[in-house]
């Protein structure tokens, strides 16, 4: 849930009387603004206020006339207090819990008290729909969803080994925009009425019937799929999705009984690519049938010609058995390869391995939605699968929580940050194996290294505008306040102005008037 809060910055010593631009309102999330006092004597007086004192200022403002609550940004006392008050962090305080109509009134007031020099309104979510060890979704089978975050519980009649899981708190505390990433998933189709599914649904397409009808109509193999990538969170309702917020594109490439061509799965994925596309989530297995077989010829190429437009493309490893072939579409280079673990970090048994293999995944026991008439308990409700089937979509979760954090990135940097960051869980010496690949994923290494993230080709950040410091395509007080977390903890990013490698003043300066500028 996210709610309607505002606080009111007055940006002082630091400005030089620049005045950045008013955020524009964005649907869905919450009003919030910072404030920095230009003088000792504006934080004495709204210090007063916190005293419920009335300050004596030229507007002669009293606490009364504010309808919300006043609080300092800092609560607890920074390790660093000189540092904080040379930045002038120790002048910065927020007003909470006003409607948006007051938000003028706000604002006039406490500029007409002389201790403003500008006023800003910011739009910030609320950390409900980000789950921290300190608040966990409070979706009702969470604590069954050992992949996201293993305390040992026993799932499946096996006990769990603590933290054997894909670190998924750690990857939600990571700041990401507000823009939308979309996963396709290719498949029999996903349920129109489940209700951790349909608010995170969007228009996809049918290639059996050549239409826009994409709902599950009997196995609920993509149904599964969809609620482990994005189930929606903190809805007091069934599982939650790794990648929250996340929009699921349905693409019907299977038949009701789980079966299909792979020249439709190609044609697919071409119309994906060009529908724009970063993620697929593909937990379907064909297996080689010769290199002169037309679909297999026109499978590599769509597979190919997707990457090349932007596209990831997940597959699942398969499920004959630990030495068996990988199937296609996880042979192919292009495509991210994932076999599945337990909850112990143990390999499933029935993975496929072999050379292609990039990373593993749990997906033994998988709890996940479900909608169907004819298999597992039922319609919209939940049960748990097994398979590579179930790994795969934790991969493309995370490769859209990753696009989430930075949008910059291009296939072959998701590939790269997914696969480095991965946990060595083979029990025996380091690096790739043709077993876990280059180990279990560990979202939150990906999330950290996906913010910081250097081009490889460029040796600098993708981020084209400085003022928009979270990447989002919008300049608001949000880079303000992800710059700020950035300098807090010395992150190369927040490094702006010369001497580099000192963190200071100097940079805050930098940044200030670069977001005062904005971008064009």
């Amino acid at each position: 849930m996210l709610y309607q809060a505002a606080a009111v910055a007055l940006l002082g010593c630091f400005v030089q009387g620049t005045q950045p631009a008013e955020a524009t309102p964005v649907p869905t999330v919450q009003d919030a603004a910072l404030i920095m006092l230009a003088t000792p004597e504006g934080r004495l007086a709204l210090e007063a206020i916190l005293d419920e004192d009335a300050p004596i200022g030229p507007g002669e403002v009293s606490a009364l006339e504010f309808p919300g609550t006043l609080r300092p940004l800092l609560r607890h006392p920074p390790a660093n207090p000189a540092l904080a008050a040379s930045l002038g962090l120790d002048r910065v305080f927020l007003l909470e819990g006003l409607d948006p109509a007051e938000l003028p009134l706000a604002k006039t007031k406490l500029c007409e008290s002389g201790w403003c020099e500008s006023v800003a309104v910011d739009w910030v979510a609320e950390a409900t729909s980000a789950a921290s060890l300190g608040n966990l979704p409070n979706d009702p089978l969470f604590n069954q969803q050992y992949a996201l975050f293993n305390t040992g519980q026993t799932v499946g009649g096996q006990m769990g080994l603590p933290g054997a899981d894909i670190n998924a708190l750690g990857a939600w505390d990571v700041p990401r925009g507000t823009h939308k990433i979309t996963v396709a998933v290719f498949d029999a189709g996903i349920s129109m009425s489940h209700p951790d599914l349909v608010p995170q649904l969007v228009p996809g397409w049918n290639f059996l019937k050549n239409s826009g009808e994409t709902n599950d109509d009997n196995t609920s193999h993509g149904t599964h799929v969809a609620g482990i990538i994005a189930g929606v969170v903190s809805n007091r309702e069934g599982v939650a999705g790794l990648a929250w917020g996340t929009e699921i594109m349905p693409v019907v490439v299977l038949n009701k009984y789980g079966f299909g061509n792979t020249g439709t799965l190609a044609e697919a994925l071409v119309w994906a690519a060009d529908q724009g596309i970063h993620v697929a989530s593909v937990s379907i297995g064909y297996y080689p049938a010769g290199e002169d077989h037309d679909d297999m010829v026109a499978l590599r190429a769509a597979v190919q010609y997707a990457t090349e437009q932007g596209m990831l493309i997940c597959a699942s490893a398969g499920n004959n058995g630990i030495g068996t072939e990988m199937s296609l579409l996880a042979n192919y280079p292009e495509t991210i390869a994932v076999g599945a673990t337990d909850n112990r970090d143990q390999l499933w048994s029935g993975t496929s391995t072999g050379p292609a293999m990039s990373v593993v995944a749990p997906g033994v026991n998988i709890l996940s939605t479900w909608d169907s008439l004819y298999q597992g308990p039922g319609e919209n409700t939940y049960y748990a699968r097994t398979g590579t089937s179930q790994a795969t979509p934790y991969v493309a979760g995370l490769a859209a929580l990753l696009l989430a954090i930075n949008p910059t990135l291009e296939p072959d940097d998701l590939r790269l940050i997914i696969e480095r960051t991965a946990q060595n869980i083979w029990p025996i010496g380091n690096g790739w194996t043709p077993q876990f690949g280059y180990g279990r994923i560990d979202a939150a290494a990906a999330a950290e290294d996906a913010y910081t993230y250097i081009d490889k080709d460029l040796g600098s950040s993708d981020t084209t505008c400085t003022a928009d410091f979270n990447n989002d395509g919008v300049v608001n007080s949000q880079d303000f306040i992800s710059y700020l977390s950035a300098f807090q903890v010395q992150n190369w990013r927040a490094d702006l102005s010369e001497p580099f490698g000192v963190f200071d003043s100097r940079d805050l300066i930098a940044f200030l008037a670069a977001w005062a500028e904005g971008c064009e």
